[in-house]
């Protein structure tokens, strides 16, 4: 009888163990990696960070990011042969308009607008822009004249949504009148 017992205390305890490791597993699926490895020249320095937890990216604004609908974000340090250094950090939205909310959130009237990705902003050394449902924070250790050929590298690398989710709303067939 005894026996017994402990064989179904054994089977609970090794099914707990199983249903704590499925709910592990469950929780953070296998995702593609947004940030590669390289680009342009510089080199991922160790693998990329990655949480789902919005109040990593940034803990004031974590609300924010809920609502245009945060996933997850990825942060990495890359360096060059010449010894410059980039910290990016990649937040994944569900949709390109949780990356566009986001970078017109971040963008600050004294930044200067760039050509990367969809929209991008610079001040100083630091670059934003977004690019589909992702939006890049880049910060340069140096700026040379190659820094945003190097960043539109970066967004031609980064991985675009399926189907509409790629895409912005069509605001001006929403609203009525004649807009154009």
């Amino acid at each position: 009888m005894r026996f017994i017992s402990e064989m179904n205390c054994f089977r609970s305890i090794l099914a707990l163990c199983l249903l704590v490791s499925a709910a592990a597993l469950g929780a953070e699926p296998n995702v593609p990696a947004v940030l590669p490895v390289q680009f342009a020249g510089w080199q991922m320095k160790q693998s990329a960070i990655k949480t789902s937890d919005p109040s990593s990216a940034d803990e004031t604004n974590a609300q924010v990011l809920r609502e245009y609908g945060f996933q997850r974000l990825e942060r990495a340090t890359y360096t060059r042969d010449d010894g410059r250094k980039l910290a990016i950090k990649a937040a994944v939205f569900a949709d390109a308009s949780g990356g566009y909310g986001a970078f017109t959130y971040y963008k600050t009237p004294i930044m200067v607008e760039e050509k990367i990705g969809g929209q991008a902003a610079s001040l100083n050394n630091r670059v934003l822009f977004y690019q589909g449902n992702i939006l890049v924070d880049a910060i340069f250790d140096r700026i040379t004249t190659m820094s945003a050929a190097e960043l539109r590298e970066l967004a031609e690398a980064l991985p675009l949504p399926a189907g509409n989710a790629r895409n912005l709303p069509p605001l001006l067939t929403t609203f009525p009148g004649k807009w154009t």
